[in-house]
């Protein structure tokens, strides 16, 4: 389940990663610098993390079992289009780019150096920013079975 500390009255980041120990690391660092951090260890408690709580950040590993870090964007944005997110994946290419570049989300590569990442979610993250969602959208992202978007060039070949 979800690791929710008490809110420092920060930001909210939800951190996924199904690697415990990277998960662990990393939500220290971001509580070191102030932020409230909520962990998860997989899509299903990201997903459910996604309805009760109303993170302005998502930074998630690519890899989450069946599912990725780039379909728990686009549903996370189902209820907050202005949802920003940050994907981190053990390496690049050109097609895992692409589509980050197409859904608004920042590709990292690892390692990542701390500074860098705490730079860029200073970016992404203006105090101030939270943002409400109504209760019926954030339950409808727990609730939802999600399967990944389909391309619209396989839409129409199966058309």
């Amino acid at each position: 389940m979800p690791q929710t500390p008490e809110k420092t009255g920060h930001d909210t980041i939800l951190l996924v990663d199904t690697r415990l120990a990277a998960l662990r690391r990393t939500g220290e660092l971001l509580r070191r610098v102030g932020h409230h951090v909520i962990e998860t260890g997989s899509f299903q408690d990201a997903k459910c993390a996604l309805a009760v709580e109303s993170p302005q950040l998502v930074i998630s590993s690519l890899r989450l079992g069946p599912f990725n870090g780039l379909h728990l964007v686009h549903l996370g944005r189902l209820a907050d289009p202005g949802l920003a997110a940050i994907i981190i994946s053990p390496t690049g290419d050109t097609v895992l780019q692409t589509e980050a570049d197409r859904i608004g989300a920042t590709l990292l590569v690892e390692p990542v150096p701390t500074a860098s990442l705490l730079a860029l979610i200073a970016k992404l993250m203006p105090s101030g920013s939270q943002t409400e969602r109504r209760a019926g959208d954030r339950r409808s992202v727990c609730n939802s079975g999600f399967a990944p978007e389909r391309r619209v060039d396989d839409r129409r070949a199966s058309e």
